[in-house]
């Protein structure tokens, strides 16, 4: 077992980085190196995670899975596959607190075909391989919730289903795995995160309830210093318009899209927009479902930091990309 605790930590460290609207996340970027560390290492031949709203059941974004004969539990893999199953939006900010993250990570893969006439039962998973309408052969990892969720009895009824949508199959393993899941209200940083946006929601309550009983006793003075404090606010955003992108809601996103530090020099965006660029650009991987919307992230990030660092004068006019 890969510690279970700490995976998920990391996991939900990873979604509260992700979604919360917080400018300083130093605590939190502590938080996932910590629980990445107290990972107990391990090989593994797969990986599956994927996010579900724990009242509705209903599922956020879409399974994202690594197979890899050669993958491990502490590997920057895994922090690439965490990224991309947060790659969805929430329809409000509650639902961050409602999440729940279900992991399976694969241990083997059976090198004989399963026979068709096997049963499924709830631990059955399997590791499929398939040519789709295109002739483009494709492969997934199929977990117990997939079989039962379709009403799949057997692999029979599995191969029926794939030809009915034009796809055909051509091997089916037999799968052994280890599933982890945890919901967000258990884990300490998602907690933490909870009781400080209702204390600053219940103070910003506080506040215009104050404001609104509050009567003006001099309208001229009043006035005066209303905009004396319009004039101070002008000067303030002027001089954060300077030193930070206040424009974009999640500016700092950007940084956590291409896995830099938020002090990350020119030099060092352009080298790991360069990995990335090898690792998801659709041209050199035509396979990849999502690496196109992945790709499409990367460059908005990558635009939006080398803006700013021209603003503060540290990186040149044509960065050379």
């Amino acid at each position: 077992m890969a510690n279970p605790k700490a995976l998920l930590n990391y996991c939900f460290g990873s979604l509260v980085n992700s979604k919360s609207r917080m400018k300083q996340k130093t605590n939190i970027l502590k938080y996932i190196d910590r629980s990445y560390h107290e990972l107990q290492d391990k090989d593994l031949k797969g990986i599956d995670i994927c996010w579900q709203n724990s009242k509705t059941g209903e599922i956020y974004g879409k399974n994202i899975t690594l197979t890899d004969p050669n993958l491990r539990v502490k590997t920057p893999k895994l922090h690439d596959i965490v990224e991309q199953s947060l790659l969805f939006k929430f329809d409000s900010k509650d639902e961050l607190y409602d999440s729940r993250c279900i992991i399976h990570l694969v241990d083997s893969i059976s090198e004989n075909d399963v026979s068709r006439d096997t049963e499924v039962t709830d631990t059955t998973a399997i590791f499929v391989t398939y040519t789709d309408s295109n002739a483009k052969t494709h492969k997934r990892l199929l977990f117990p919730d997939y079989f039962e969720s379709r009403e799949i009895k057997s692999i029979e009824e599995l191969y029926n289903r794939f030809s009915e949508r034009g796809d055909i199959i051509e091997q089916v393993k037999l799968v052994g795995f280890t599933r982890i899941e945890g919901d967000a209200m258990d884990n300490s940083l998602v907690k933490a995160y909870y009781k400080k946006s209702k204390e600053k929601s219940e103070s910003s309550s506080t506040n215009v309830e104050k404001t609104t009983k509050t009567k003006t006793k001099s309208s001229g003075n009043g006035l005066m210093w209303f905009i004396l404090f319009l004039i101070g606010l002008v000067f303030v955003m002027a001089y954060m318009a300077s030193v930070y992108d206040i424009k974009e809601e999640d500016y700092w996103a950007n940084y956590d899209t291409l896995g830099l530090p938020a002090d990350a020099t020119i030099t060092e965006v352009k080298k790991r927009y360069r990995d990335l660029s090898r690792k998801y650009h659709p041209d050199k991987n035509p396979d990849c479902v999502s690496c196109p919307d992945m790709m499409s992230k990367i460059e908005a990030a990558k635009s939006a930091i080398v803006k700013r660092l021209q603003r503060r004068g540290e990186a040149p006019e044509d960065p050379g990309f």
